[in-house]
């Protein structure tokens, strides 16, 4: 299946230096709550809904955003990877046709987490950003990386926990096993009845021979 040209949103932008990290993170939680952090960019600047392919809109030509109000571009600017399918002119377009804040245009984000996509609107935060941007991904992947090292590493000591108590129901079934080993032997009781056995026979076998009764003396 052949892939579709393009790519999502959040693949193609950074943040503007001077963001402060709450602002980074509310600006994130906006677009991402919105649909339109990972909205597929395609290369003549036409938005797809995420993992679809709805149609959204083709910002450049459809979003007007008002005269002097500030856009998303004013907090986020290109940074296409190498061998980018979607050209700088349309994100930067893309992002003019954004608004910052409330506006009236169709499509807008604020730095507090609040947006607007055409009728739909909402608002949404987190603690920190986490796609946008190469130090911001780093950083998320990073932490990620610390959060599996302490699982493996409880992992590991619940591991030693269990190898442990191994041992020692181990070491309990081989004290088991010696004292079965070392129980005592029911043969020493068989022999005690065979001769009590054998003994009364032969009194009653001397009785009868010296013509006494049995049990007289």
């Amino acid at each position: 299946m052949r892939l579709r040209p393009g790519a999502p949103l959040w693949q193609l932008v950074d943040f503007q230096a001077g963001l402060e990290a709450r602002q980074r993170a509310g600006l994130e939680a906006a677009l991402e709550a919105s649909g339109l952090l990972d909205a597929w960019v395609l290369p003549d600047g036409e938005l797809l809904a995420p993992g679809t392919v709805g149609y959204i809109a083709h910002a450049a030509r459809r979003w007007r955003h008002p005269s002097g109000e500030e856009s998303l571009a004013s907090a986020l600017c290109p940074d296409l990877p190498e061998h980018s399918p979607v050209s700088l002119a349309v994100v930067e377009k893309l992002l003019a046709s954004i608004g910052l804040g409330v506006s009236e245009t169709f499509a807008w984000v604020s730095p507090e987490g609040a947006w607007r996509l055409g009728p739909l609107g909402g608002q949404w935060g987190k603690d920190e950003a986490v796609y946008i941007g190469h130090a911001a991904r780093e950083a998320a992947r990073q932490r990620r990386l610390a959060e599996i090292a302490k699982m493996l590493e409880g992992l590991a000591m619940e591991a030693d926990g269990i190898t442990a108590e191994l041992e020692h129901l181990d070491a309990c079934l081989e004290v088991i096993d010696q004292e079965w080993k070392r129980r005592p032997s029911a043969q020493a009781l068989r022999d005690a009845h065979a001769a009590e056995a054998g003994s009364a026979a032969r009194s009653g076998y001397a009785s009868r021979a010296s013509g006494a009764r049995p049990g007289q003396t």
